[in-house]
Parts: C-alpha cells; sequence; structure tokens
C-alpha cells in the first residue's frame, strides 16, 4: 500500500505548468514581434529598391506586428510600404518585407 502511495506521487499532473508554459511562450513571442521589426534595418528595402533600378525612394511606412499574415514571410519582422520612381519614370507604391537575420523581398 505504502509503494503504491508513492508511486501515485511520482506522477503528478503537471498540466497547470504547461499552460503556464504556452502561456508564457505566447507572450514572448507576440512581443518579440515588434521588437524585431524595431531592430529591421531601414536601409535593407531602400537598398533593394535601388538595385532594381528605383529613384526618390520613400518609406511611407513601416509595420512589425504579424507581418507573416500580411504577406511576409515567416522569417520576415518588418513590412515596409515604400515608393520610388521606377527605371519607367512612374512614381509606384510596392511592400517590401524585410528580416532581421535576411534581406529584403519585393512584394507585389
Amino acid at each position: 500500500m505504502e509503494r503504491e502511495n508513492l508511486m501515485s506521487r511520482g506522477n503528478s499532473d503537471n498540466s497547470g505548468f504547461s499552460l503556464v508554459a504556452a502561456a508564457l511562450a505566447i507572450i514572448i513571442g507576440i512581443l518579440w514581434m515588434p521588437i524585431a521589426g524595431a531592430m529591421t534595418d531601414d536601409t535593407k528595402p531602400v537598398n533593394l529598391m535601388t538595385k532594381l533600378g528605383f529613384s526618390d525612394i520613400r518609406i511611407l511606412e513601416k509595420d512589425s506586428s504579424f507581418v507573416f499574415w500580411k504577406g511576409c514571410g515567416n522569417d520576415d519582422s518588418a513590412l515596409y510600404k515604400m515608393q520610388g520612381v521606377n527605371p519607367a519614370g512612374q512614381t509606384v507604391t510596392l511592400d517590401v518585407c524585410a528580416g532581421v537575420f535576411k534581406g529584403a523581398t519585393p512584394r507585389g
């Protein structure tokens, strides 16, 4: 009988710990997004557009919340709304995704 009591004590319920760990992971993930977005170098999208032949380049907006739901990849941390004059001489606006540990990618 005493052995059974010892065995049952060793199998304690860890569901409370699991919930706390999951909640903590979600909170850290949500807090990381704006931090990573702020750490993304603003020269990345400008350099990309320069390489593509754009001139008069301006950053209109920078977004760092849930950018992977807005057309960027999972490794992107910032979505830039950019404006510039393309090689044909037209002023255009386009989205550029960039990450802390990667370069920039244009999005239609």
